[in-house]
């Protein structure tokens, strides 16, 4: 939705840009527009291939009930994170907390009192595709890569965090297409969880931008692609025509 001046490479052969709006501040910040190709950001087959909400949860063990994914990678959301999840846990739903490699968090937050029952605390994992699945909603840090596997999988996300112009384009990818919601304290979870309606309607074709883009990276690597600029005239982010979401 944006770039970025630290991979804003003048001298790269070709760039790939997620976006129109991407390639427009490349350009802006001087990389020749005739090197820059449009196809979009894909997500994993992991994520792309995930099993249903009912399967990953019987694959998990959940219990029933509402479930939100909180991840403590980012910045706003680790600093205190015990106000994040006692919100959650007000609003009637149960909190799956990553923590990630940071034991010492871990070790803590498995000292809350609603630990075992209606909070599962866990460190690093290796199936974050198959927990996105089994959840209703995603409360983190509005990475691109995390905000678009929640997306690709039809989960809300609540962003609690940005790092700058980049992300905060995210944040306003979210809001425009009502995928998710910014939410400033955690007081502001209950009007933000009933703002955000289903996304099943809203999701982007990413198995066709993952696709578009194997495709065209391998035409990079035998020398066959076409000159730059590529995709002009589409956005990756919206449905051709013909083509069902």
């Amino acid at each position: 939705f944006d770039a970025n001046a630290l991979w804003a490479e003048r001298r790269a052969e070709r760039v790939l840009a997620p976006s129109h709006a991407a390639r427009a501040h490349l350009e802006r910040l001087g990389v020749p527009g005739d090197r820059i190709d449009v196809l979009g950001y894909p997500v994993s087959n992991a994520i792309l291939e995930a099993p249903p909400r009912s399967v990953a949860r019987q694959q998990l063990g959940l219990a029933g009930g509402a479930w939100a994914l909180l991840s403590l990678g980012g910045e706003g959301v680790a600093a205190q994170p015990r106000r994040w999840i006692d919100a959650l846990l007000a609003e009637g739903l149960q909190v799956m907390v990553i923590a990630g490699r940071n034991d010492a968090l871990r070790a803590t937050l498995s000292k809350h009192p609603a630990a075992g029952s209606r909070l599962l605390v866990l460190g690093y994992v290796d199936d974050m595709a198959l927990r996105l699945a089994a959840v209703d909603v995603v409360v983190g840090k509005a990475g691109p890569a995390s905000v678009l596997e929640a997306v690709a999988l039809r989960k809300p996300f609540l962003v609690t965090s940005y790092a700058g112009h980049n992300e905060r384009a995210v944040v306003r990818f979210l809001e425009r297409s009502r995928c998710g919601r910014w939410v400033e304290q955690p007081r502001d979870f209950a009007r933000a969880l009933h703002e955000v309606r289903d996304v099943e309607a809203e999701r982007p074709d990413f198995q066709r931008m993952r696709d578009d883009l194997g495709r065209h990276l391998v035409d990079l690597a035998h020398g066959r692609a076409p000159s730059a600029p590529l995709g002009l005239d589409r956005d990756p982010w919206r449905h051709r025509e013909g083509v069902p979401s």
